[in-house]
């Protein structure tokens, strides 16, 4: 966030696509059609389909080539077609697959990357961390970005200053996000929005995430019990007892709950975790 990664996706996919042809190989540039976003730079002047573009918040732009899709199903089929293309056209199935905004794909995209061959070169740009200061999770909740980072080839973090008024640090990653009441959004708020929403880049001791506190201590009472799982009535009194209102309780378990790291069954609660909920 503020760092210029989508500058530099599409500095990159810009050059990748002047020399496809005299290199023989087929580009693909690839959104998730969820991020419908334009940014303030162009909001005077788009009139294009935001599904279909690429826009970073300077202004830089892709209007033409960008194929929306959904999930890493959808992403093996665009890759099948396109070495279809590059077969026709060129005699050899060299492809090059440039995704943007890779966290609001699933966690297929990692299994995606481990059939690629010597013949597809495979480029992503994303966000490393969550509103939450944590790996940003897929949208199935099976795994994170630093996940698909493990098992990159090449990866350079590009970083941003810190927004807040009151500091001037450099190298800072970051994401601080803003409620529709201006206050930072709490812990227990959806993973994703995309919309009006204000986001910023924040240094570590600029970074205000309230409930992520009391979000560790209710997962670590579930964790901590195991297979034979915790009562419900144990976490509300649990959460009474660090000071937190019943309503907030009930907040933080169903985001655990809704992203699948918790599950429940006859009002016990269980720990299930990222990576182990298939």
């Amino acid at each position: 966030m503020g760092g210029g990664k989508t500058n530099e996706f599409i500095r990159m996919c810009k050059r990748l696509t002047k020399f496809a042809d005299s290199k023989k190989y087929v580009m693909r540039i690839v959104k998730s059609p969820i991020d419908d976003r334009i940014v303030e730079a162009l909001k005077d002047i788009f009139d294009g389909d935001p599904t279909k573009t690429i826009q970073s918040r300077d202004g830089l732009i892709i209007d033409e080539g960008v194929y929306p899709v959904l999930n890493s199903g959808q992403l093996k089929g665009l890759l099948f077609e396109a070495r279809k293309e590059a077969e026709r056209r060129f005699g050899k199935p060299n492809v090059v697959i440039a995704v943007s905004e890779t966290q609001f794909l699933d966690s297929g995209i990692l299994q995606f990357i481990s059939s690629l061959d010597n013949h597809t070169y495979f480029l992503w740009e994303g966000l490393d961390k969550s509103f939450r200061g944590e790996p940003f999770m897929f949208s199935d909740y099976r795994a994170t970005i630093f996940d698909l980072i493990e098992v990159s080839d090449e990866v350079s973090e590009l970083l941003a200053i810190c927004e807040d008024p009151d500091c001037t640090r450099r190298n800072v990653n970051y994401t601080q996000r803003f409620s529709e009441d201006g206050n930072p959004s709490h812990y227990s708020e959806e993973l994703i929005v995309v919309g009006e929403l204000d986001y910023q880049a924040r240094c570590r001791d600029h970074h205000i995430i309230p409930g992520k506190k009391e979000a560790g201590v209710i997962k670590l009472a579930v964790q901590t019990n195991g297979e034979k799982g915790i009562p419900l009535s144990k976490l509300y009194e649990l959460g009474d007892m660090s000071g937190i209102s019943e309503q907030k309780t009930e907040d933080l378990i169903n985001c655990f709950l809704r992203e699948r790291q918790f599950s429940i069954e006859n009002d016990f609660v269980y720990y299930i975790g990222i990576g182990n909920n298939y």
